[in-house]
């Protein structure tokens, strides 16, 4: 199933995001304002693409871009750079779902 929820893409998207949020912390300049801080859950705000955060840069006009990793099981392009503004904060609904279907309990 292409929209599957593993435990072990879970574990290595939160090992990764451990790995990169103090390294991340310590090139961001102090007080900087983004949409959202790494290890942070979000998805697209088209269509259901719960995915956690895992670095962001920011262009020379202000744009914001995330560096993603899919939950998706079956994904050939899990790590993905996406435009801040196609991304929306996951709700907790949506994230006990994801959670639920990487159990295998619902």
């Amino acid at each position: 199933m292409p929209n599957t929820i593993t435990r072990r893409t879970l574990l290595s998207a939160f090992a990764i995001a451990a790995s990169v949020t103090p390294l991340a912390a310590a090139i961001a300049p102090a007080g900087e304002n983004w949409q959202f801080e790494i290890g942070t859950w979000i998805t697209h705000k088209d269509r259901a693409m719960p995915s956690l955060v895992l670095s962001r840069v920011r262009t020379a006009k202000g744009v914001e871009i995330y560096g993603v990793r899919s939950f998706a099981e079956v994904d050939p392009n899990r790590d993905r750079m996406m435009l801040g503004e196609v991304l929306r904060p996951i709700d907790d609904a949506a994230k006990t779902i994801s959670l639920a279907h990487q159990a295998g309990i619902a």
